[in-house]
């Protein structure tokens, strides 16, 4: 029987399958969920015959960390998460892991699922886990809500509404907050209380700080440009008007609130770029204005804004990259090149380039980055059309008895006489 397109499974793609990648690494990659969920499930396995498996087991299963794994979004990995909810839980590092799920999108459902429970063990909402250092986790051994996270998790919404008392009370306000106003889901929460939110405590700012983030947020633009108490006069060029440019620069949505200040900027107001630079909607600027950004800068800001450029998730990111290829596989920064690895986009670029920058990539960050693993159904296809379809498309379209369609490539308007008799 042919197998469906969902069952079939994801494989490393050759120069990737010749490396050496730490599975511990994949587990917080999409397309690694097959190798994933196989260890835990083994491993469960295992353990389960041997009658050790009981709700106060505290397992450490080789080749996972549970921290990464709680960062992946893929619904088989939130699906072995609550399948083994009360084993993964009952670990040092509980506070951790329910934090890192608070951020992940697909990790609301677990939240929603055990809410009472974590709550039970969040001494009434009073314990950030952003504020616990490593010792103070270990020794509590218990759930905390991370306000922050949640806040910035889009399919967090809902849980925020219904418990925003809640989060009004809790530790750090301010702070949770910045999330909230980043959150692009998270416009008519925000426009709701606005009043309230408007009415905290403020910074030394014309705005509290917590504000700066609602410039980043992409569906926010229609919303400043309608409240007088937002808008900002971007040519003033302030400490604090800077400081709204590098969010404004980090909106994918504001492109047209930022491409007629970029005119009047001199070279010292761009040198730091990376928000721009990191900006999906923003490359046709960064082309523009390339010797400003990277060319004529010192060394620490272009190599922070290359950083930025390596996280843009735009597709067509690598394509700027290439055109600079020559400058850029000379950088010696090492988190630029940690972000160039983790780049979806930019596998084509490191499998092109390999042998020119195999030393300066990082392995740990590739085991990360989806794009490595390729369907065995795409490369069944791609097999099949090079081997098969190809050779027939061949043989039809350049059939000599269709020479004639090709007179204009050859440069002559002269009848072409060739046998056919033979082909």
């Amino acid at each position: 029987m042919q197998k469906s397109f969902n069952e079939c499974k994801m494989e490393l793609k050759p120069l990737f399958a010749s490396m050496y990648l730490k599975n511990v690494y994949m587990c917080e990659n999409f397309n690694a969920v097959g190798v994933i969920t196989e260890t835990i499930e083994s491993y469960m396995t295992t353990i389960t015959n041997q009658n050790k498996i009981n709700s106060n087991l505290k397992i450490s299963i080789p080749d996972i960390d549970f921290s990464l794994l709680c960062k992946n979004t893929h619904p088989k990995v939130i699906h072995i998460l609550d399948k083994y909810w009360n084993i993964f839980t009952n670990n040092n590092n509980n506070l951790i892991y329910i934090s890192i799920l608070c951020n992940n999108p697909n990790g609301i459902s677990l939240i929603e699922k055990h809410w009472d429970e974590i709550m039970h063990y969040n001494n009434n909402d009073q314990d950030i886990i952003s504020h616990f250092s490593a010792k103070e986790i270990k020794k509590k051994k218990r759930f905390a809500i991370d306000w922050r996270c949640l806040c910035g998790n889009p399919n967090a919404i809902p849980i925020l509404e219904q418990n925003w008392n809640l989060l009004m009370q809790s530790q750090n306000l301010t702070y949770n907050l910045t999330s909230l106003y980043s959150n692009p889901n998270a416009m008519k929460l925000i426009e709701k209380f606005n009043d309230v939110l408007f009415d905290l405590p403020k910074s030394p700012y014309r705005l509290p700080y917590r504000l700066f983030y609602l410039y980043s947020n992409p569906n926010a633009i229609d919303f400043i440009t309608r409240n007088d108490k937002l808008i900002v006069n971007l040519t003033d060029y302030s400490v604090e008007n800077s400081i709204y440019w590098n969010f404004l620069c980090s909106n994918p949505n504001a492109i047209h609130l930022i491409e007629p200040y970029l005119k009047t900027l001199d070279e010292h107001k761009l040198m730091n770029a990376y928000k721009l630079c990191s900006n999906p909607n923003a490359l046709h600027l960064i082309d523009k204005y390339w010797d400003i950004i990277f060319t004529n800068n010192d060394t620490i800001n272009k190599n922070e804004n290359w950083t930025g450029l390596c996280k843009n998730t735009n597709p067509h990111v690598i394509y700027l990259i290439e055109k600079h290829w020559e400058e850029f596989k000379h950088i010696t920064d090492l988190y630029v090149w940690h972000c160039f690895c983790e780049n979806p986009n930019a596998i084509y670029l490191i499998e092109k380039y390999f042998e020119e920058i195999k030393y300066d990539i990082n392995h740990d960050n590739i085991a990360a980055n989806p794009s490595i693993f390729q369907d065995e159904y795409t490369n069944i296809c791609k097999s099949y059309l090079r081997e098969k379809i190809t050779e027939e498309l061949m043989q039809v379209v350049w059939h000599p008895k269709h020479i004639h369609r090709f007179e204009y490539l050859l440069g002559t308007n002269e009848d072409i006489n060739i046998d056919t008799e033979h082909f």
